[in-house]
Formats: structure tokens, C-alpha cells, sequence
């Protein structure tokens, strides 16, 4: 048997999954890119996780993607550096709060520091 070009691993998620829950998490094709939203843009945020991305066919192989899925099955995707951990200390500041369930969250699109382009994150809405 030939062997993948492209393998993915789901490594985390927010609440436990099934076995077709996590495949169906793991594929962006209907997914739609985070940075193609705008400052301000909400999302209504429901399941996410991150997918450990190899990809043989990339210069830069192993890469990165969180996926959001919305209550109403809709999901984004971004391999933002800068987009995790904010998402990521919303969780868990709402996890040690005892809440749980589905949150907004608001698109913040910044200028980076050096003006090399913009950083997304998030915020609580």
C-alpha cells in the first residue's frame, strides 16, 4: 500500500468526539478560511479542535490548523500562530469558571509590529 502524501491527526478538541466526529473535524474542504473574515465578524463556537497537518508535497511539511465548528455545522479553519492561543485561554477560562457550551467569539485582524502584515485573534464577545 503507498503511503499518504498528506496525513492528518486530530490532537485536540474541546469536548470528547466520536471516531466520525473527529474525521468529519478533520477535513477542511468545507471549511471556510478565518482570514477570509473581517474585524468584527462573529463566530458562534461550538466544537474546536487542532489538526496536526504532514504534508509531503510543502517545502515547510508539519504545520498546524484549529478548527471551529458553529452549532449550526458551519466550520472555519486557520493555521494562525497568534489565533490559538487566544481561543485557547477564552477555554480555559471558562472551563475553570464551571461554563460550558457554545461562546462567540469576535475576529480581531492586527497590524503586526514590525508592519510585515496582519495577526489574527480573537476575543470574547
Amino acid at each position: 500500500m503507498k503511503e499518504r502524501a498528506v496525513k492528518t491527526t486530530l490532537t485536540y478538541a474541546n469536548c470528547e468526539l466520536s471516531a466520525r466526529e473527529k474525521i468529519k473535524m478533520k477535513d477542511i474542504s468545507d471549511s471556510r478560511a478565518i482570514s477570509e473574515l473581517q474585524t468584527g465578524d462573529v463566530i458562534t463556537v461550538d466544537v474546536w479542535g487542532l489538526v496536526q497537518v504532514h504534508n509531503e508535497n510543502l517545502e515547510e511539511a508539519d504545520y498546524q490548523n484549529l478548527i471551529i465548528k458553529t452549532p449550526q455545522g458551519e466550520k472555519y479553519h486557520t493555521s494562525s500562530n497568534s489565533f490559538f492561543p487566544s481561543l485557547d485561554d477564552i477555554q480555559s477560562e471558562l472551563d475553570d469558571a464551571g461554563e460550558s457550551g457554545a461562546f462567540d467569539i469576535r475576529i480581531v485582524k492586527k497590524q503586526s509590529k514590525n508592519n510585515s502584515g496582519q495577526f489574527l485573534t480573537c476575543a470574547l464577545v
